[in-house]
């Protein structure tokens, strides 16, 4: 069994955060947790090199990278850390992203010229088919609340669902408004200063990752979704202080005891299930991602590298990977 919605979430929080404070408020996670469990996954997080900081310097002869953890979405603490890497911005012959503007573009041309990625085929069971009712009530509803239709959500894929469920309704004004994270306002300010911006991927890679589960699978995901929708808020407002406060390896491993304590899911599966995902959607995509930095460091000797703030600590991360390669590595305060 894998149970990747909860933890793309979780992925996605460093990764797709929520933002609307006045709407998403309440106590977090993190706070609701005993004193000796905070500690001991505090303690995880302190073991993992590269654990703290969002701006990282490397350099290689001549040649000079600036690297910053984003996330994906909206929040208005993102202003100030917006200011602190504009001059290294300034200085960059050229930005690299997870997704530029024209790769945006190409995803949404896929999409559109490839239904089968996001929808059941024409003659497939729909999910009110698949799921028991009461299931198929309680996703309804609150796919509504994020602006889907339930006759679309019907038809679609049960991993766009699940995935589509696993951000808070407390973040859709902000969504609904256009408002994005630091990766989209670093690419704002590219375009406005005529900075050249390169993809560090083809634009379906989260898609082919996504998907890739069995369709079985993906049933049980949706369905352990709905189960912890309740938790949604508290974890992502705890999984945004901990990235304003520069600790990506501390959000991984609140995501892992957060998987290890969802219920139906055995310690086993966890461990597998996070396993399965650092590898999916980190360590795979992090080995991928270095001779296209390589590369491009070859024909610009100042550089930003802007990815997801998980993508940086870590022995698979690339940090490490980039200093294994004889590049020095060096914090930003």
């Amino acid at each position: 069994m894998r149970f990747k919605s909860k933890v793309f979430a979780t992925f996605c929080a460093a990764f797709f955060p929520i933002s609307s404070w006045a709407q998403c408020s309440g106590p977090d996670y993190l706070s609701s947790l005993e004193p000796d469990t905070v500690a001991a996954i505090t303690a995880r997080a302190d073991a993992v090199p590269f654990g703290q900081g969002l701006i990282w310097q490397a350099t290689r002869g001549d040649a000079k990278i600036t690297l910053l953890g984003t996330m994906h979405l909206y929040d208005d603490r993102h202003q100030d850390l917006m200011i602190r890497v504009t001059p290294f911005l300034q200085e960059s012959d050229l930005i690299l992203l997870e997704m530029t503007p024209e790769v945006e573009a190409q995803a949404q041309s896929g999409m559109l010229s490839n239904p089968e990625m996001l929808f059941l085929p024409l003659d497939s069971p729909t999910l009110p088919e698949l799921l028991p009712a009461e299931d198929w009530d309680m996703l309804a509803s609150e796919i509504s609340k994020r602006g889907i239709p339930s006759i679309l959500a019907a038809k679609s894929q049960p991993w766009y669902i699940a995935m589509s469920l696993a951000i808070p309704t407390c973040a859709m004004a902000d969504i609904a408004s256009g408002k994005r994270g630091l990766d989209h306002m670093i690419m704002d300010w590219a375009t406005t200063h005529s900075v050249d911006m390169q993809a560090l991927e083809p634009w379906d890679t989260l898609f082919t990752i996504m998907s890739a589960d069995s369709f079985e699978d993906q049933l049980t995901n949706l369905q352990l979704t709905l189960q912890t929708i309740s938790d949604q808020p508290p974890l992502m407002m705890s999984l945004l202080n901990e990235y304003f406060a520069e600790k990506p390896a501390l959000i991984w491993e609140l995501s892992r005891y957060s998987v290890e304590n969802t219920p139906g899911i055995s310690v086993v599966d966890a461990a597998m299930l996070m396993q399965d995902m650092q590898t999916d959607l980190l360590d795979t995509r992090n080995a991928n991602w270095i001779p296209v930095i390589t590369a491009a460091s070859a024909q610009n000797d100042t550089m930003v590298v802007a990815v997801g703030a998980a993508h940086l600590p870590g022995e698979t991360g690339v940090l490490r990977l980039l200093e294994q390669q004889g590049w020095t590595i060096t914090p930003v305060n």
